[in-house]
């Protein structure tokens, strides 16, 4: 299961390894073919199973959503291919700017000259009090050239 999303930041497969020796030695569970297991957390006293409730059985599963809230305990093997898909589609979009409306700068649902003085205000570095960059070209820089964009934009 480790080597299909080894590719996704979002997918981390932790190991708690509370017996060593029993089968494989710590360096062996991490070079396991097709990947073995990057994160193993050693936990002789069993006690990160103890936080999942998992009834002690081994080996056991906890599936954890973006907020660390327990989302499946001990999903079948075949549900995986199901489940961490839908875990990693329900991940917001880190970018909290996404749902503003392009050029709204200020927020209050018009585009107009007030958005292209916020702009002004935001180069020449005074408190703007918003969250998002004012980058309306998505050049990765704030400048004349984004209230010029704004403003051809209002203007048509």
């Amino acid at each position: 299961m480790h080597q299909i999303f080894e590719d996704y930041d979002n997918v981390k497969f932790l190991i708690a390894f509370s017996d060593p020796n029993q089968p494989y030695t710590c360096r062996e569970w991490g070079q396991m073919p097709d990947g073995g297991s990057s994160q193993i957390i050693s936990d002789t006293n069993s006690s990160i199973w103890g936080l999942f409730q998992s009834g002690g059985a081994f080996p056991s599963s906890a599936l954890l959503n973006h907020e660390m809230m327990v989302y499946d305990k001990n999903p079948s093997i075949f549900a995986l291919d199901d489940i961490i898909p839908e875990l990693i589609e329900n991940i917001p979009d880190p970018d909290s700017c996404s749902g503003v409306t392009y050029g709204d700068i200020n927020y209050d649902g018009t585009i107009n000259v007030v958005d292209a003085i916020f702009i002004i205000q935001y180069i020449l570095g005074n408190d703007t009090s918003g969250e998002c960059t004012p980058d309306i070209n998505q050049d990765g820089i704030v400048d004349v050239t984004d209230i010029v964009t704004l403003l051809n934009f209002i203007l048509e």
